[in-house]
């Protein structure tokens, strides 16, 4: 059975990720302590990042861990961190063969579709995140 890491497992698309995933083992991936049924993992963290791909040793992961907005101003700079390096811990730690799945937002686009022009920071970040999906 393959094995599918899914980050941000406790958010609207990762919660209908693993309800649909019946035919595959899966490594839930959150950041609230509170959640019992996985892995708790600050995906900005590199060494955590690292120990999560090795013990688990996934066929895919799906990343949908994000963020919607920032709370405060103060915010923006931990609100792109948690978008840009938990991308880039995820797929520097990815092993040779394991299938990526970046989930994005139609955000990217703002109001110009198809050209993707965002309006605000969370779909400047995922574009940003596309880009470097792309680049690896």
């Amino acid at each position: 059975m393959p094995k599918v890491i899914v980050t941000g497992a406790s958010g609207f698309l990762g919660k209908n990720i693993c309800n649909y995933l019946t035919d595959y083992e899966l490594i839930k991936v959150y950041n609230n302590t509170k959640i019992e049924d996985g892995w708790v993992c600050d995906l900005t963290n590199k060494s955590a990042v690292k120990m999560l791909i090795e013990k688990s040793n996934p066929d895919v992961i799906s990343h949908c861990a994000a963020d919607p907005s920032p709370k405060h101003p103060e915010d923006y700079e931990q609100f792109i961190k948690n978008h840009i390096l938990s991308t880039v811990n995820l797929l520097e730690n990815c092993k040779p063969g394991t299938k990526f799945i970046y989930i994005s937002s139609v955000l990217v686009f703002g109001n110009c579709f198809p050209v993707m022009e965002p309006t605000n920071l969370y779909g400047a970040c995922k574009l940003s995140c596309e880009h470097i999906c792309e680049a690896y």
